[in-house]
């Protein structure tokens, strides 16, 4: 079996139409919600993405893992860096040493290469820079686009692909057709 995990980050599972949300907020999450494995009772292990998606790829909470912050050396505690340790495995490593190609498909900034996390894929995406993107938060209609890509090249091998976007991520700048709910 192929795995793919997406992440929008910071968006609300209870805001999306695949967990009974009433508005049309995601059509297509919903769709392809339709025809996968989806954990309803999964739950962030941080209130922050750096540590939390950090989580997600170690199966360690954040004391374990200890990236708890974007400074490189905590003054308080020698245990809490920004950057994750060497020794520490991956789901990115567990499934390439399983014959899987790995590609991560980022927005950027708390899955930067600096951290230590997204280096564990083989293949990495950043979103570009642009007018809406100044401060390395990209969305999932720059990450996506290269991740189906990915799956039209890859669909007869092994892979685990790992898509992410700040689309509801402050700064939020929402599609037109969602401004009159503000």
């Amino acid at each position: 079996c192929n795995l793919i995990i997406i992440v929008a980050t910071s968006v609300r599972a209870d805001h999306l139409g695949a967990d009974g949300y009433q508005r049309d907020t995601s059509p297509e999450i919903d769709n392809f919600a339709a025809g996968s494995l989806v954990f309803g009772d999964a739950y962030a292990q941080a209130s922050w993405t750096l540590p939390s998606g950090t989580s997600l790829l170690t199966s360690l909470y954040p004391y374990q893992h200890g990236v708890m912050n974007r400074i490189y050396r905590n003054p308080i505690s020698e245990i809490s860096s920004s950057i994750l340790r060497g020794d520490t495995v991956t789901l990115a490593d567990a499934l390439k040493n399983n014959g899987y190609e790995t590609e991560i498909f980022s927005g950027g900034f708390d899955y930067s290469p600096r951290y230590g996390v997204v280096t564990r894929f083989e293949k990495m995406f950043f979103a570009p820079q642009n007018e809406f993107n100044v401060f390395g938060y990209g969305g999932l209609n720059s990450t996506i686009p290269s991740a189906v890509q990915f799956l039209e090249k890859h669909k007869d091998k092994k892979f685990f692909l790992y898509v992410q976007g700040y689309d509801a991520h402050c700064p939020f700048n929402p599609p037109e057709r969602f401004n009159n709910f503000m």
